[in-house]
């Protein structure tokens, strides 16, 4: 049961992914038109700071979805509803703090990042308009929590798609007849909205359980207590996988951030995706360690970072080779960083997707102290390197400072997850990593000398190109055991 609801949980994020990918394939060369390389940035930077702000909402619905993952098989409601109550209190007692947040953000972000003045006063709007948005999403996820916490993400197969589109349609609206970065952010909040909307019939049409009871204090001093570790690490771990944008705009114009950007979009795009994918096995596998089977909870562990390394390999190598052709059809090659940084940045991505991977397995703990004392070295290091490396070498020395800063992370997350599974054996994948730097290597050198003009060309040459490194992926990086394993998984699920 738990392989068919991960494979349909897994099937309405792809559709939604795939929908949030066709929205900015087609949204942001609109974008960059109308707004112009310097405005996109600018819009880029406002975005990024807004994540990072937002996530002092408490991240309550992080806590209820993870508590209510623990006991969906448990038939005390009460317990349930009662931590429904929690969560929504703790909204409150944290929203003072996000809206105080952000009323300081306006005053202090155009002079941040050395906006003109006469542009100023549309940053302070879109930042308000971002600042009730956040509002609404908070508000969105705990609904969406619970759906996800009882592990029926699959009836909101389309919903969410649909309500992406109908966001797209009104950004692309919006700027072309001239609202620009306040019109965009008018239509995430129209979106924001109609996730609430939605998210709320789904709950009730489809969770007998649902409603609320009012908590004990015992019950809202864990929940806030969590809530605090949890907004910790959310604030630390936006700095840390999504700070890169916000230090680039301080030392360089916004045309360089949006060279980053664009160079990057794809990439993110597949990262993304991929660790959707694997968020949509969280929920079973916290029901199994809620049962205390370790063991099992282990072994789903290592199948899934096998997977993501498949993928992100195969993903990452496409990239290196065709990323500069995408680019030039897609928005024009002068937002294009050039053969060398679109290779490291494709190697920061693959790190992150490792590193979010097992720090969404550690969410299932409960008890984020560690990941999140462990994130505050990692972006103090980071932030150091970021300060000394940008000024001097630009994209190339900001990816140079993610790698090492974020290499904090890479090694001791794993050793973190191995003591909360109990996990003696220490293994490190030495047939990984050389198979990792040969593929980057080789395809880092062709990419100097693919350039392809057509999209049709395109197409063709990067699907034929995917399922070949898919293969020889395969092949060359997995062993005799994990392919045993990825062959009785598709039995399951065949079956």
């Amino acid at each position: 049961m738990l392989t068919k609801k991960a494979l349909l949980n897994t099937c309405q994020l792809a559709v939604d992914q795939i929908a949030r990918i066709a929205i900015n394939f087609f949204l942001t060369p609109i974008l960059v038109t109308h707004l112009g390389g310097a405005m996109f940035g600018i819009w880029q930077l406002i975005q990024k700071s807004s994540f990072q702000v937002a996530a002092l909402d408490g991240r309550s619905s992080e806590v209820l979805k993870w508590v209510i993952a623990s006991q969906q098989n448990n038939e005390d409601t009460a317990k349930k509803q009662r931590a429904i109550g929690s969560a929504i209190i703790s909204l409150l007692l944290f929203s003072p703090l996000l809206i105080f947040s952000y009323f300081a953000l306006i005053k202090l972000l155009p002079g941040f990042f050395h906006i003109a003045t006469e542009l100023q006063q549309d940053v302070k709007i879109t930042l308000a308009i971002l600042g009730l948005n956040a509002l609404f999403m908070a508000i969105a996820a705990i609904l969406e929590a619970i759906i996800r916490g009882m592990n029926i993400a699959y009836k909101l197969l389309g919903i969410q798609a649909l309500i992406l589109i109908v966001g797209g349609v009104c950004s692309a609206v919006a700027v072309i007849v001239g609202y620009g970065i306040k019109g965009v952010a008018g239509a995430q909040l129209f979106a924001s909205f109609l996730f609430i909307l939605s998210y709320l019939i789904v709950a009730r049409l489809n969770i007998s359980w649902l409603g609320l009871r009012k908590p004990n204090i015992n019950e809202i001093k864990m929940t806030l207590i969590r809530c605090f570790w949890y907004t910790l690490w959310a604030f630390i771990s936006l700095w840390v996988f999504t700070g890169d944008v916000i230090v680039l705009g301080f030392f360089l114009p916004p045309k360089i951030v949006s060279q980053y950007v664009l160079t990057m979009y794809v990439s993110q795009m597949m990262t993304i995706a991929i660790l959707t994918a694997v968020s949509s096995i969280l929920p079973g596998l916290a029901g199994i360690i809620g049962k205390g089977e370790l063991d099992r909870a282990a072994e789903l562990r290592r199948e899934s970072f096998l997977y993501s390394w498949w993928l992100m390999l195969t993903i990452c190598s496409l990239v290196i080779i065709f990323n500069h052709s995408f680019l030039n059809l897609w928005v024009g090659e002068t937002h294009y960083a050039g053969d060398d940084i679109n290779a490291l940045i494709a190697l920061c991505i693959m790190q992150l997707v490792f590193i979010r991977h097992d720090a969404n397995i550690l969410n299932l703990a409960l008890d984020v102290r560690k990941k999140v004392i462990l994130g505050f070295l990692s972006s103090v290091v980071l932030l150091f390197l970021m300060v000394y490396l940008v000024p001097k070498y630009k994209i190339m020395g900001l990816c140079l400072a993610l790698i090492l800063g974020r290499g904090i992370l890479s090694i001791t997350y794993p050793l973190v997850i191995r003591d909360f599974l109990k996990v003696k054996k220490k293994v490190f994948h030495y047939r990984r990593f050389i198979v990792t730097l040969l593929f980057i290597g080789i395809c880092w050198k062709v990419s100097h000398h693919v350039i392809i003009n057509s999209w049709g060309k395109l197409i063709l040459s990067s699907v034929l190109t995917f399922i070949i490194l898919f293969v020889l992926t395969f092949f060359l990086g997995v062993n005799r055991l994990e392919k045993k394993i990825i062959f009785n998984r598709f039995r399951v699920i065949k079956n």
